[in-house]
């Protein structure tokens, strides 16, 4: 039996990785003063042209697989304040500390559809919108807010997932209804 060896990564996106025929196979990560190659799975390099830019801050789940590093899972982060500090300090790749104690529900995770539906009722910008509020609002601490795939529920979109529920029509809904 062969022996999977994961690893979370955390940096900054720099470029695309690409083969000596100009195909897209993966992405330049920064993180700790080094820039690591990554390669993308099939179903994960549509995120570099529809969803990621040069700069957004990155938190991988990789797998080595013969000498190379292969992403299995990306999620973009979505608070500055991470990148801002990354930058000031360069150091070994990050493994994501644990949520914020001062937030009334420590560790909430909004995962918010990205798919078809619900992408057209606004879910990306609403994650920005929600990112935002969370950073400016104290009892917000330690709220993340991550893309997913879809829940499944496209008629009643936008749809998020928070722990065990999936909250339908969240575009017209407060950060505050959903979150709790």
């Amino acid at each position: 039996m062969g022996h999977c060896n994961y690893q979370q990564l955390e940096g900054t996106y720099a470029r695309v990785l690409r083969s000596s025929s100009f195909k897209t196979k993966g992405l330049i990560l920064r993180s700790g003063g080094q820039e690591l190659e990554i390669i993308l799975t099939k179903k994960l390099r549509p995120l570099l042209a529809l969803e990621l830019q040069p700069g957004d801050r990155l938190r991988l789940l990789t797998e080595m697989k013969k000498q190379k590093t292969i992403a299995i899972n990306i999620m973009k982060i979505m608070n500055p304040m991470i990148a801002d500090d990354d930058r000031r300090e360069p150091s070994a790749p990050n493994v994501p500390d644990t949520p914020n104690a001062s937030c009334a529900r420590p560790g909430v995770i909004l995962e918010i559809c990205r798919k078809g539906t619900c992408r057209k009722r606004g879910s990306l910008e609403l994650v920005d919108q929600w990112q935002a509020e969370a950073e400016r609002n104290p009892n917000f601490a330690g709220l993340e807010c991550r893309l997913t795939g879809c829940l499944k529920r496209c008629k009643a979109g936008v749809n998020v997932r928070v722990g065990d529920r999936v909250v339908s029509r969240a575009q017209t809904m407060r950060l505050e209804d959903i979150a709790r």
